[in-house]
C-alpha cells in the first residue's frame, strides 16, 4: 500500500480516523495510534478516549442493575401481595398484573446483572 500524500512511499499503516494509507512523514502517533499528521491529530485522540471510556463503563456495567432489581423486586411484590390481598375487590387482577410483569422485570434483571458481571471475570 502507498501513502495518501506521497505516492511514491510504502505506507507505514493507516490512519485510525480517516483510514488512509500514511509514510512515516505524513503520520503521528498518538496514544499508540497513527493519525494524519496535523489533520486528525484530535480527532485519533478522541476515538481513543471514548475506547478506554467504554471500557470502563462496560466493566462496572453489571454493578448497575441493582436499583431495578430493587424496584422491580420489592414493588412487584407489594403490588402482587396487595392485589391477592384484596382479591375480588376492584382492581385486584389489575395489581396482580402489574406485581407479576415487576417480579418477572426483577428476575430478568437479576439475571442479565450475574451475565454481565460474569463477562467481567
Amino acid at each position: 500500500m502507498k501513502c495518501y500524500v506521497h505516492q511514491e512511499m510504502d505506507a507505514i499503516g493507516l490512519c485510525k480516523s480517516c483510514h488512509k494509507g500514511v509514510c512515516s512523514e505524513c503520520s503521528e502517533l498518538v496514544d499508540g495510534s497513527v493519525s494524519c499528521k496535523e489533520t486528525c491529530q484530535e480527532d485519533v485522540a478522541a476515538l481513543n478516549y471514548m475506547v478506554e471510556r467504554g471500557k470502563k463503563v462496560y466493566k462496572n456495567l453489571g454493578k448497575q442493575w441493582g436499583p431495578s432489581v430493587v424496584l422491580n423486586g420489592v414493588g412487584g411484590a407489594f403490588f402482587l401481595g396487595y392485589g391477592i390481598y384484596n382479591f375480588g375487590r376492584t382492581s385486584s387482577w389489575l395489581l396482580i398484573g402489574l406485581g407479576a410483569i415487576m417480579l418477572v422485570g426483577g428476575i430478568m434483571s437479576v439475571t442479565q446483572g450475574k451475565r454481565m458481571a460474569d463477562k467481567e471475570t
